[in-house]
């Protein structure tokens, strides 16, 4: 018991010290949010041009959609739908710093991902919280649902950042086969923000296209928290999503190891 604590402060700390190092980049940030904000207007008021002669959409009203825009913009970075992480281990087999980290005596897979979690939680604060008070301020916005939905919203956040950082990964892990990875990153990531309900709403989709999409790992990535958020997902839809979301956590987390076991031994065989 006391190794398995110590095992889970030692990750702890390294999720402490991403978070300190974003804490570094200020500009960057600042930059960060002022695309995000403009993209998020470009949204909002594409939106109330779409309600302009209607009231209602696929069940959402204008109010409803702006509301989609804010979280999904405020959410992009937290949970890193973009794929930033798989870049960084690419970049690591190029220098050949992986060696190295696989060395080190702890759990290479465990210490990406929260190097992650502390990404997260730092653009949680200091990138979405900011983007939703706008949101607030300018736009007319719906609160959560209920008091159910408010907490059920951040550990279905919390999944979409887990199922991001595994697609992520398992990019990242392909430049032990091929050096370039940035191509398929482009598709996963694409595959991403469409197939997840960012940019638009999956109830927004033919009813067919959107069904399947709700059994598709992508949808956990983003409409399914913001969904919670608005009351789309209520009562056992709402647990059946979150089951969903938890199931594809999982079978991803499993195979990003699978990726991982196999990348390791070809470094071996190849006496890297």
């Amino acid at each position: 018991m006391a190794a398995l604590l110590d095992a889970a402060l030692v990750y702890l700390e390294f999720a402490r010290k991403s978070f300190q190092r974003e804490l570094q980049y200020k500009t960057a940030n600042y930059s960060g949010f002022v695309v995000n904000i403009f993209f998020f207007i470009v949204r909002a008021y594409v939106f109330m041009a779409l309600y302009e002669n209607r009231d209602v959409v696929a069940g959402y009203n204008v109010v409803d959609a702006i509301t989609f825009a804010g979280l999904t913009q405020a959410m992009i970075m937290t949970v890193g739908i973009f794929g930033r992480g798989g870049s960084e281990i690419a970049e690591s087999v190029r220098s050949g710093q992986v060696a190295t980290d696989l060395m080190k005596p702890i759990d290479y897979q465990f210490f990406v991902l929260f190097k992650q979690l502390g990404r997260s939680l730092y653009f949680f604060f200091f990138r979405g919280l900011p983007i939703f008070a706008v949101m607030v301020i300018f736009f007319q916005w719906n609160p959560p649902h209920s008091w159910q939905a408010l907490l059920l919203f951040f550990p279905s956040l919390a999944l979409a950042a887990v199922i991001t950082f595994s697609f992520s990964f398992m990019v990242g892990v392909c430049a032990f086969w091929i050096m370039e990875v940035s191509g398929i990153k482009q598709i996963v990531s694409g595959m991403g923000i469409f197939l997840s309900g960012f940019l638009i709403p999956i109830s927004f989709f033919p009813a067919g296209f959107g069904t399947f999409c709700e059994w598709l790992p992508f949808v956990g990535q983003s409409y399914v928290p913001v969904a919670i958020y608005l009351g789309k997902y209520a009562g056992w839809h709402m647990a059946d999503m979150l089951i969903r979301q938890i199931v594809w956590a999982i079978i991803l987390t499993m195979l990003s190891r699978a990726f991982m076991t196999l990348a390791v031994r070809k470094l071996v065989i190849q006496g890297g």
